[in-house]
């Protein structure tokens, strides 16, 4: 979940930082996270006991466009904005790591 949040403000900021910005830059990155989404379940496919889902798809893309629109919030060039969904970013992170730790050892 988290990772397409993440996906959606590093391709936002790389459209941002190509000179592809406003509305164009937002629907360029939210395209751009979708056709991940599709490819990542298409992949799926092709692995034993796994399969794709559209609700996966949905799901990833919401999250894509959460982030998307986390970093899209601020002014053109407002790094202020940037750097504090960046901490915010690596708190998540952080804690998504922790969690699939924590959880592995149920699944010995």
């Amino acid at each position: 979940m988290c990772n397409y949040l993440v996906l959606g403000v590093l391709v936002m900021n790389a459209f941002r930082r190509s000179g592809v910005r406003g509305f164009k830059g937002f629907i360029f990155s939210l395209v751009f996270c979708i056709l991940y989404a599709i490819s990542d379940e298409v992949h799926q496919v092709f692995v034993p006991g796994r399969g794709a889902q559209v609700t996966d798809v949905l799901i990833d893309s919401v999250w894509a466009f959460v982030g998307i629109g986390m970093y899209g919030t601020g002014k053109e060039g407002d790094q202020v904005l940037f750097n504090k969904l960046y901490n915010y970013l690596i708190e998540e992170i952080a804690y998504c790591i922790k969690f699939t730790l924590s959880m592995h050892k149920y699944f010995k």
